[in-house]
């Protein structure tokens, strides 16, 4: 958390934010890369941390598999600072150039943001996608065993809880779960 925070918040907001970088880079993705590298690994890696805390005290903690926690901390650290280096930085680097030597306008407009070298940079985020989505598999029944262990559950929820109808048409759909304090639109 500390790194984010010095790279994030200092680094990358510190590159953004004098007078004359504000000038030509609010609002590219060079500002992309300061909000995901500062919100999320600051603040986004402290709240997994916090709620993964939480948890493993509310369960018994020789159930918990440290190894896959190890995993999902560096899959997550590694799957961020790629997105953020190979894709959303040298995005805004290409945007601040546009910026620079023609206008701001031109920097934002669809041909640079749909230009190739520009969409092979997104593509870049695939690779650290596919390396975050092993920090926190949800179809993985070993991740919800601790956290149901703690309210006394044995299976993971199969289906959302739905309190409101989703049909838009008034029709009537089945009756609805009994929430107390809640009613359903349209029914008294």
């Amino acid at each position: 958390m500390l790194v984010w925070n010095l790279v994030g918040a200092g680094l990358f907001g510190f590159f953004i934010n004098p007078p004359l970088a504000l000038y030509y880079m609010q609002g590219l993705n060079t500002t992309a890369t300061h909000a995901h590298a500062a919100l999320f690994g600051v603040y986004g890696m402290l709240g997994i941390g916090l709620t993964l805390f939480c948890m493993r005290g509310l369960s018994d903690p020789a159930r918990w598999n440290n190894g896959l926690l190890a995993t999902s901390f560096w899959c997550l650290n590694i799957g961020l600072a790629m997105m953020v280096l190979l894709s959303l930085f040298p995005q805004g680097l290409l945007q601040a150039y546009q910026s620079f030597t023609r206008d701001y306008a031109y920097a934002r407009s669809a041909e640079v943001i749909h230009s190739p070298l520009m969409q092979a940079l997104v593509w870049m985020r695939v690779p650290a996608i596919w390396c975050s989505r092993w920090a926190w598999p949800p179809s993985s029944s070993s991740w919800w065993a601790p956290c149901l262990a703690a309210i006394g559950k044995t299976t993971p929820p199969t289906r959302p809880f739905r309190i409101l109808s989703p049909s838009l048409s008034g029709a009537d759909d089945g009756p609805a779960p009994q929430v107390r304090g809640v009613r359903r639109l349209g029914r008294s």
